[in-house]
């Protein structure tokens, strides 16, 4: 699996105190989350056990989140014309770690019943890390400088959608996975799902990490759509950390035999 990280992608590496931080974290395996900055009041701590039904409801999204969108893709789906559509997945440097952005782009072409878009979920990624979530209802601040016009091939210049994202959740049935509803219902028929031709509102996941891969998402709606996503992924300063504590360990009990 390929994995990006900042001296790939020329931008300015974390200062030596915070990796130091991130290391020790991680080596008990736990990655804490500040949230003390005044201007991101609006995100919402989601901790481990918040079950997909009924999720952490994200009452008001935010304007005005600072960053730099340093890798995106746009993953098309087509399991019929009444379910087609776009997941685009973006990731943002804050300066103290990435944001990870999801929107989900209705591009069906049957006003039926059944034609919304429910949920999207990330398979994975985000295991043993402290998250907070939230939803973008304008992209002022957002540096697109890297990708102007979005990913080469995908869906075009950024946009907010019109529907807002109702809640958020730790997917239970899959470790480490981070999923958002667009309606109190969780499923079908309901007006508030994104409807053939709109798109919602920009997910957003704040960690305090700063290297990730591309894992598999959901999007529901009259199937289920296996497709492409980013999402965090340990520091390599923390794996090695974590496999040279499990060797001084191993040896230690060793010797007392």
């Amino acid at each position: 699996m390929k994995v990006s990280t900042n001296s790939r992608l020329n931008i300015q590496p974390a200062s030596k105190p915070f990796a130091q931080r991130l290391r020790t974290t991680a080596f008990f395996g736990v990655i804490c989350l500040s949230l003390s900055a005044p201007a991101f009041a609006a995100f919402e701590t989601l901790n481990p056990g918040t079950s997909e039904t009924p999720g952490l409801q994200l009452n008001t999204g935010t304007g005005g989140i600072a960053g730099i969108v340093i890798d995106a893709q746009d993953s098309l789906f087509n399991l019929s014309s009444d379910f087609q559509g776009v997941l685009r997945s973006m990731v943002v440097d804050t300066g103290l770690g990435y944001d990870f952005y999801y929107q989900v782009l209705n591009t069906g072409t049957d006003p039926g019943t059944g034609a919304e878009i429910f949920r999207m979920k990330t398979i994975g990624g985000f295991a043993g890390l402290s998250l907070s979530a939230t939803y973008r209802t304008d992209l002022t601040g957002l540096d697109v400088t890297n990708f102007p016009t979005g990913p080469a091939g995908g869906a075009g210049a950024y946009a907010v959608g019109t529907k807002s994202i109702h809640s958020a959740d730790r997917d239970e049935g899959t470790l480490g996975s981070v999923g958002f509803d667009f309606s109190p219902s969780h499923f079908l028929l309901d007006p508030a799902n994104v409807q053939p031709g709109q798109t919602s509102m920009i997910a957003v996941v704040r960690t305090n990490v700063s290297s990730y891969a591309t894992v598999n998402a959901d999007v529901s709606g009259n199937g289920t759509a296996r497709i492409a996503s980013f999402a965090p992924v340990p520091e390599p300063q923390a794996v090695a950390m974590i496999a040279l504590g499990v060797a001084v360990l191993a040896r230690r009990r060793t010797r007392r035999c």
